[in-house]
C-alpha cells in the first residue's frame, strides 16, 4: 500500500540593510527514489520572484529564485507532494 504525503519547508532570511537583488538555489524537494515518487513541487517567495526549476547534476530537483525588488526580508516556502511506497523506512547505511 502506498501513502500520499505533503511536505512544507519554509525558510526566512532577514537582512540588516536593503537587498536589491537576491538570487538563491533551493534544494528542498523530494527526489525520485525506489521508495518515493514525487508528484509535484513548487517554490513560493515573498516578496514574489522569478522561479526556474531544473534538476542538478546529482539528480536533485532544484529551484532557482531571483528577487529583484528591494527588501529586508525574504521567505522561501517549498511545498511538495509525493507517494511513499512500503516500507516507509529507509535501510541503515551499509546494508
Amino acid at each position: 500500500m502506498a501513502r500520499r504525503i505533503e511536505v512544507v519547508y519554509e525558510s526566512v532570511y532577514e537582512y540588516d540593510d536593503v537587498v536589491l537583488v537576491n538570487d538563491n538555489e533551493v534544494k528542498a524537494f523530494p527526489r525520485r527514489e525506489w521508495w518515493q515518487e514525487p508528484l509535484e513541487y513548487k517554490l513560493e517567495t515573498d516578496p514574489p520572484g522569478r522561479v526556474v526549476y531544473y534538476t542538478d547534476r546529482y539528480g536533485n530537483p532544484t529551484a532557482r529564485a531571483t528577487i529583484r525588488v528591494p527588501h529586508r526580508r525574504v521567505v522561501f516556502r517549498a511545498v511538495s507532494r509525493a507517494v511513499l511506497r512500503e516500507p516507509y523506512k529507509l535501510a541503515p547505511r551499509g546494508d
